[in-house]
């Protein structure tokens, strides 16, 4: 069956081919002939100077040029023809040749503009002709930010994407949706780096990032692909959106060498509450009273007692961090080359955390011929981590221990907690993650090579390769220690090796013709083939004879261990694209491919994803002529169904564990528990867009609605715990894989919003605004069965719930409603907590398992005087209701000032270091709002303190329950106490630089030399209690979740971007 579709597909593509060859054989055999050299100058106004990198093309033909450093260009053309001048950033420009052989062009600086060339599925086309939603960001913006890797420079500069940090730690990872989420698991949108499919990083623990190997100065745009029109040819991989990459090519023209450098000094940008040793002291004085226990001695005279160890400062630090990069590029009308390298440094600010990067990039393209054109774009990098901080999770260790215990006692010995009647222990997390190793190391080759063949004029087929290959390893050893009263015998070391390729061949043919001057037509028609392996091993050893010899082979042989894994998926897919448009008023577009993957029983291999679009140019109608003040108003609509994969390899089928027994020595598992009848997920997605620029394109706008139900979702399917499975992405020894299932639908409605303008523009001085704006509405429809839930829990508690008619892993707890002050709230209050044993109310007093004053009040919700799970309700998403970007750029003369502002809006963040830091009745670390615990005073000091009547609590505005061991309330359990308001504005970025005058560098060969200052994350305006509240996640069922999250640091930086001629 699939051979004779093979077969008839080639016959397809054979028949396409013959047809367009003989429509264009006639009008490609015609020569350019009369032509003649004109040469000319390009400057950009009003300052008239000199601009390189100008891309000068025939209109209507493939003869093309640049301008070099001095502005200057040749070209061969005819009188008549007409030429196309264009560069990124400035307004586009058309002169007709005539008899003059020179020419003077003066552009105007413009804003994203309809005449810019964006990158869509498997080409390109200039905005004005996108039926699709498509927004874009260049390169030189997204470096304003100065990120550690690109994908953190997305927040707030693509409307419709949702940014969020996954860690602050150097180097660490964030979470991009497109548009909502559309599926239960992580399945982020697919992500394109010219041409190349990027792949999974070989080792992704301990908040690895696997697009940190890209180097941020040669990136020259990304695209970004949100709607079906847009994203439905590349089939099942981009359901959840594409976001394009296309780094720096080599440019015809002189040898051009740019070096950019800065270094910076990174700081926390703010510190939690606790205590210091006075009021520590102070604190467990007055509880040793209430609780009846002796007093510490060394405690007797709090008010003589030092700060204490702060472990947060202790902790972090000032941490330096540095870049270099340097691009070689040139090249003449046959070759052009881009060379370059860059050395990437940032220590972290929290002890035990650190980032390294090392890449090289060529990027080449040759025209071989009249007819052939081949080229490669390569990039090898190489990535070192050091990730003990968060592996070890010394930052909510900080916050747990005491300021009572040294860094270091004075005989050079690790501080820590002494024997106490608490039996309170807390790890010195200083010395954690100083002596304990947890170091990443990852190699990455991402290369693409095309041969381009244009069979005529009109006609090419391309044909590419291309893979991305990563390795990794990671080296752990845990010494032995003794830190206070906790002691660790036993070494042990850990080292594992990881690899995974992902690989791609593709074939499409490309006819483009314009007839009868209205008539503009483009077909595409490929094929594309891709594999994905992956395999990892490693080796644990223990009983090290010292802690300084740390190689895996040195440790006790007996206790050897190790493990390993391998798999591989393929897809084949055909696609097809026709781009039709009529007298530059109406443009449709069509879309369809059909993908089969391994990951389905041959039964539902294969399936189609398809898409259809149309455009209308209002502005090109006779009817709108007489509106003058719009340069472009383009209506967009668009619908199409796509598809996803995003489940485990053979999920269809049972795989096989090795396990050993004591009969035989190994015996073989079943794994997991399969599904044959697993289906793809389908979305069906609907966008209604206006595009629009106006006087002068001073001012550009673009907003899209949009409607996406996903049906079908695919989960590993939580199945009771009797079952004995796990989901499939956990693992306990002896449990099966719980087995994917379509379970359910989900749906996305929003908008999103792009304004930019110029807002003053003189001959000295401009100023430039860029808002955008996103909002989606996320709703589950339905779930497998009528009243299911999907649970996401913290530890064992139950922190989320997704059901019908809510948005995915939205907060689950009790609401809250103060403490019990005085008898008269048990009476307006008569819900109390029941006893989970006998389900009999607890009692109100102060002796063990009873409620009492200064306990919290549970809202009854249900009303049957009873606080039990049938009284917890949603405390709110943790998905924002509004994302929002304010870029502002000013210039006056050579100097300019950015200042970029992000915004969260409505979104929630479970504050969990609270549900600790806020106990008085746990014995670690306190945050100061512990100081104001409840506490209980006697309106008759001669009466009893277990007559209700006669207690009260004197500080009733307090939220910290009182100081008890034996309370039965479980006043920590999740509730609204501890979700809080998680809306932000941040300042995102500052830079101000300085652009020296050309005609002084002109003298000592310089093209341009730029210094510069930068603030990172100046500042931040929020309510959360935290330090900082976005907090991402890869678990869409339990995201939102502050537990010791690295916070993003503020970093100050000094730069300078320089660019040589010869």
């Amino acid at each position: 069956m699939n051979s004779t579709k093979t077969i008839r597909l080639r016959l397809l593509l054979l028949c396409f081919f013959s047809t367009c060859l003989l429509i264009t054989w006639n009008s490609s055999a015609q020569e350019r002939a009369g032509t003649k050299k004109i040469t000319g100058q390009v400057t950009v106004s009003p300052q008239n100077k000199p601009l390189q990198d100008v891309v000068i093309f025939i209109k209507g033909a493939s003869v093309n040029t640049t301008t070099d450093v001095n502005g200057r260009f040749t070209i061969e053309a005819k009188e008549g023809d007409v030429l196309v001048i264009s560069r990124i950033g400035y307004l586009q420009k058309e002169v007709k040749v005539g008899k003059s052989n020179s020419l003077e062009v003066r552009l105007d600086e413009g804003d994203i503009k309809m005449d810019d060339v964006v990158v869509i599925g498997y080409g390109k086309s200039k905005r004005k002709d996108v039926t699709g939603a498509i927004s874009s960001v260049s390169g030189e913006e997204l470096r304003k930010t100065q990120p550690v890797t690109f994908d953190q420079a997305l927040q707030g500069k693509v409307p419709g994407l949702v940014v969020q940090q996954i860690s602050g730690q150097p180097g660490g990872a964030v979470s991009i949706q497109i548009r909502g989420l559309s599926s239960f698991s992580n399945n982020p949108p697919l992500v394109v780096i010219d041409g190349v499919i990027v792949g999974g990083a070989a080792n992704t623990n301990g908040g690895s990032n696997p697009l940190a190997s890209i180097n941020m100065a040669e990136v020259e745009s990304v695209d970004v692909l949100k709607d079906a029109s847009a994203t439905a040819i590349y089939g099942s991989q981009a359901t959840n959106g594409v976001i394009i990459i296309t780094t720096k090519r080599g440019q015809v023209g002189a040898p051009r060498i740019a070096y950019d450098f800065y270094a910076g000094r990174q700081q926390l940008p703010g510190y939690y509450p606790t205590m210091n040793l006075r009021e520590y002291a102070s604190f467990m004085n007055e509880k040793s009273a209430i609780i009846g226990y002796d007093l510490r001695p060394q405690f007797a005279n709090p008010q003589y007692l030092g700060e204490g160890t702060n472990w947060q400062k202790a902790l972090f630090r000032k941490a330096p961090m540095q870049n270099h990069a340097i691009t070689v590029s040139g090249g003449d009308n046959r070759t052009q080359y881009l060379l370059s390298g860059s050395y990437f440094r940032q220590e972290g600010i929290a002890l035990g955390s650190d980032f390294g990067r090392t890449s090289v990039r060529l990027n080449l393209d040759n025209k071989t011929t009249n007819w052939l054109k081949i080229g490669t774009s390569l990039q090898l990098a190489h990535i070192t981590e050091k990730v003990t901080t968060s592996s070890s999770g010394v930052i909510s260790m900080a916050l747990n221990q005491t300021p009572d215990v040294n860094v270091q006692n004075g005989d050079g010995s690790w501080g820590g907690n002494d024997p106490n009647i608490y039996g309170a222990y807390a790890l010195n997390p200083y010395a954690i993650a100083q002596i304990t190793k947890n170091d990443k190391k990852r190699n990455q080759l991402l290369g693409n090579a095309y041969a381009e063949i244009a069979f005529t004029r009109d006609l090419s087929l391309r044909n590419e390769v291309s893979g991305s290959f990563d390795f990794g390893t990671q080296d752990q050893f845990t010494p032995t220690y003794t830190i206070g009263s906790i002691v660790n015998k036993v070494n042990q070391s850990s080292y594992s090796y990881a690899q995974s390729y992902y690989t791609t061949l593709r074939n499409y043919l490309t006819y483009n013709r314009l007839f009868s001057n209205r008539y503009n037509v483009n077909a595409l028609l490929g094929h594309e083939a891709q594999v994905s392996t992956f395999e990892n091993v490693s080796a644990t050893r223990k009983n090290f004879p010292s802690n300084s010899v740390q190689a895996i082979n040195s440790g006790d042989a007996t206790t050897a261990t190790n493990s390993g894994d391998k798999g591989q998926s393929a897809q084949e897919s055909y696609f097809g694209r026709l781009n039709f448009g009529y007298n530059d008023r109406y443009l449709f577009t069509a879309n369809v491919r059909a993908d089969g993957s391994s990951k389905f029983a041959a039964d539902n291999r294969w399936v189609t994803t398809y898409s259809g679009a149309f455009a209308w140019k209002i502005n090109n109608e006779d009817f709108f002529k007489p509106v003058t003040f719009f340069n472009e108003l383009k209506l967009r609509i668009g619908y199409g169904l796509t598809n996803n994969q995003n489940i485990s390899d053979y999920a269809y089928a049972s795989t096989l564990i090795t396990s050993a027994n004591g009969l035989s020595g190994v015996a073989q598992l079943t794994a997991n528990l399969p599904n044959p009848f697993v289906r793809w997920e389908k979305t069906k997605y609907a966008n209604i867009g206006l595009d629009a620029s106006l006087w002068n394109q001073r001012i550009n706008f673009s907003v899209d609605f949009y409607d996406r139900r996903t049906d079908g979702l695919l989960l590993s399917l939580p199945l009771p715990l009797y079952s004995g499975t796990v989901p499939s992405t956990s693992w306990n020894p002896g449990s099966l894989a719980a087995p994917y299932k379509n379970i359910g639908a989900v749906s996305n409605k929003g908008f999103d919003f792009r304004i930019s303008s110029v807002n003053i523009k003189s001959k000295d001085f401009t100023w430039r605004s860029d808002i955008t704006v996103s909002h989606n509405v996320n709703k589950i429809l339905t779930l497998n069965a009528e009243g299911a839930a999907l649970y996401g829990y913290y530890g064992t508690a139950i922190a989320a719930r997704s059901v019908v008619g809510r948005s995915i892993g939205e907060f689950w707890g009790y609401q809250t409603d103060g403490l019990f002050t005085d008898a008269g709230d048990f009476k307006n209050h008569p819900a109390l907590p029941v006893n989970p044993t006998t389900g009999v109310k607890i009692p109100i007093t102060p002796n063990t398992g009873g409620v009492w004053l200064g306990d919290v009040k549970f809202r009854d919700l249900n009303g049957d005087t009873v606080i039990d799970q049938r009284d917890q309700t949603f405390l709110g998403t943790p998905i924002p209701k509004f994302q929002i970007g304010f870029n502002n750029t000013f210039s006056y003369k050579n100097f300019d000032l950015n200042i970029f502002l992000s915004a969260n809006v409505g979104n929630k963040v479970l504050n969990s270091m609270r549900i600790n830091g806020d106990n008085p009745n746990q014995n670690f670390g306190y945050f100061k709002s512990v100081l104001n615990y409840a506490r209980l005073g006697m309106k008759d000091p001669s009466g009893s303190s277990t007559d209700i009547n006669n207690v009260y609590v004197t500080n009733p505005g307090t939220n910290i329950q009182r100081v008890s061991q034996s309370s039965g309330n479980d006043n920590n359990r999740l509730s609204d106490r501890f979700v809080e308001d998680g809306s932000f504005i941040r300042c995102k970025n500052i830079s101000l630089g300085y652009t020296l005058p050309q005609k002084l560098l002109t003298k000592v060969r310089m093209n341009s030399l730029r210094i510069y200052v930068n603030v990172t994350n100046a500042f931040i305006i929020k309510k959360y209690s935290g330090v900082d509240p976005e907090i991402g996640s890869w678990n869409p069922l339990l995201a939102g979740v502050d537990d010791g999250f690295y916070p993003q640091p503020r970093v100050f930086t000094i730069g300078a971007n320089l660019a040589l001629t010869k």
